[in-house]
């Protein structure tokens, strides 16, 4: 883009547009303060002067230059978007000279662009995040997103909160491929159930018992009766005599 064709954008009518602009002193102010700092190659601070001035008044001319700003510092995808608005007439009617001019910017942009691939594993529906800005979900297994050529990250975060994080560099015009795989969560521990039981009743004494002391009495009973029915007499007992009868 050559300073010429910078001046000529910016001699358009800022209210032009009908639309709204609350401060127009202000915004065209920020918009020639761009001018010189762009003409000084002071990119950075341009760029910050034509945001203001666009935000405040949207118009062609500072549409066109927030873009080809944009462009020269390497933001590609904003500015292809920015010049795909003008095209469209969003700002207002472009003449022919204009239409040309913007549609070949956005060419050139279109071509500086890297689109990359993402794969989701283990999670539909994902979230994902280039640069920490949000981008649309992956739809599906898999969706493609235009992104600036260089370093870029990518996050992708499941419904269930799950994070992944991969680093890919870009280049201008291809097409980078990566999968974010979300690896399952743990299955949890099922809680223990603790079962309180009645209290059980005291043991019963078990029938063989009641009938081993019965025959227990029996046998002494017998014994007894045969020792003393023997002979008709108390039977002799050599420690203690016959019993009954102190020795």
């Amino acid at each position: 883009m050559t300073a010429g064709l910078w001046v000529w954008w910016s001699l358009g009518a800022l209210s032009a547009a009908a639309l709204p602009c609350p401060e127009p002193e202000a915004a065209r102010g920020w918009f020639e303060e761009a001018l010189l700092e762009a003409a000084d190659r002071r990119l950075g601070r341009a760029l910050a002067l034509y945001e203001r001035a666009h935000a405040s008044c949207p118009r062609i001319p500072t549409a066109f230059n927030l873009a080809s700003t944009l462009q020269l510092l390497g933001r590609p995808v904003e500015a292809h978007d920015l010049f795909a608005r003008l095209e469209e007439g969003a700002f207002g009617a472009l003449s022919p000279e204009q239409a040309s001019a913007v549609a070949a910017l956005k060419q050139r942009a279109a071509r500086q662009r890297s689109r990359i691939e993402v794969a989701v594993r283990g999670a539909p529906g994902a979230e994902v995040f280039v640069n920490d800005a949000p981008a649309p979900p992956v739809a599906d297994l898999s969706s493609t997103y235009w992104i600036d050529p260089g370093r870029q990250r990518i996050r992708g975060r499941s419904p269930d909160g799950r994070e992944v994080t991969l680093t890919a560099t870009a280049a201008a015009g291809q097409t980078t491929s990566l999968t974010l795989v979300f690896v399952p969560l743990p299955s949890a521990r099922p809680p223990e159930r603790r079962v309180e039981l009645p209290d059980a009743p005291p043991p019963r004494p078990s029938a063989w018992l009641w009938v081993g002391v019965g025959l227990a009495a029996a046998a002494v009973a017998v014994g007894t009766w045969v020792a003393i029915d023997q002979a008709g007499q108390p039977a002799e007992d050599p420690v203690w005599g016959r019993i009954g009868e102190p020795r």
